[in-house]
């Protein structure tokens, strides 16, 4: 199993003028620290890799075991290409992919990591914007689309997404037919067309945020701090 997390964009949104994945949180941790915690007890630190590009060196300082693959295009480019780049040297794996802002409950992780197949985790909450990328399924259950402009969505895809060895070589492909700005789910939509079955994988109400806005991140620090009634 190899881990990818994906993490050169800039985070302009968010404004801290720094990489989001060394964003402070509670505990004198940063958003990476926590993703590494959740991950490390499942693989070995050998088997994770990020994508970086923006202060790339101020990760790479702080972090100087891990892998890393370079984006030096990351102001023109989208997470498609990062995570091509990623799975350019790796051809019989199973692949977790997470957005490196992803703040979740750990046993999140340990469900995709556990799953047999390939799949993306979901939740089925109802209250989602423009920003969010939801999904639809097919008459079988299986992901169907999946991206920002899906209008009645099922729930949302937040970024922690597992392909089996099986599927890599078509999800590879894909993702060479997106362009430059596309997100990486352009790249599965193109797979599911030519015959990725990718399952949807609830993660019953469990905790996530993806940390684009400062209100993202003070919802993430309450579910850290330990708030019990925080679901928005």
């Amino acid at each position: 199993m190899k881990i990818i997390i994906l993490a050169a964009g800039k985070g302009t949104r968010l404004g801290h003028n720094i990489p989001k994945i060394l964003t402070p949180l509670p505990n004198n941790e940063t958003i990476i620290d926590r993703l590494l915690d959740t991950i490390i007890p499942h693989v070995n630190e050998s088997d994770i890799s990020i994508v970086v590009g923006y202060k790339k060196n101020l990760i790479i300082e702080k972090y100087p075991s891990l892998n890393y693959i370079e984006n030096d295009s990351y102001e023109t480019t989208n997470t498609a290409k990062s995570l091509l780049l990623a799975l350019n040297d790796i051809e019989d794996e199973n692949i977790i992919w997470i957005n490196g802002d992803l703040i979740m409950d750990k046993n999140i992780f340990k469900h995709i990591y556990s799953y047999n197949g390939s799949c993306m985790a979901v939740s089925n909450r109802t209250s989602l914007d423009d920003e969010e990328i939801k999904y639809t399924i097919d008459l079988n259950g299986y992901i169907s689309s999946v991206s920002k402009i899906i209008k009645d969505g099922l729930g949302e895809a937040f970024g922690l997404n597992k392909i089996s060895k099986k599927d890599l070589q078509l999800l590879k492909k894909s993702l060479k037919e997106c362009e430059d700005t596309d997100y990486f789910e352009k790249g599965v939509e193109i797979a599911i067309s030519n015959g990725l079955i990718i399952n949807p994988l609830d993660i019953n109400d469990m905790f996530y945020t993806e940390v684009d806005f400062e209100k993202d991140l003070n919802y993430a620090i309450r579910f850290l701090n330990g708030e019990k009634k925080i679901y928005e």
